[in-house]
């Protein structure tokens, strides 16, 4: 797992962490899933058609609603947001939550 927090040094040691990027795209650089887990201003201002091309999968959590879901959406992107219905299809959806059960996230 790679993560980035502004605040962070990138010679930190995270126990949680195999790497501490020096950006947010740096981080999302070939991800399955990209959460924001913080409210820092920056991750509001994302190029969502960056982070799109940046990226291996689709999935974004937007676990402090920094996010407009219909941007994410436009630029190809499947939003799942605090006390909001993720988006994407029921098929889409079936493969997700099998993926997560086959890699014990359950």
């Amino acid at each position: 797992m790679r993560v980035y927090d502004p605040s962070l040094r990138e010679d930190r040691d995270l126990p949680f962490a195999d790497e501490v990027c020096k950006s947010a795209m740096d981080a999302a650089r070939d991800a399955d899933c990209v959460a924001i887990l913080t409210d820092w201003p920056e991750f509001a201002a994302l190029d969502l058609a960056e982070l799109r091309s940046t990226m291996k999968g689709r999935l974004i959590y937007d676990g402090r609603d920094m996010l407009e879901r219909t941007a994410v959406e436009s630029a190809g992107l499947l939003y799942c947001g605090i006390g909001r219905a993720a988006t994407g299809t029921a098929e889409h959806r079936a493969r997700t939550r099998a993926g997560a059960e086959a890699n014990g996230f359950t």
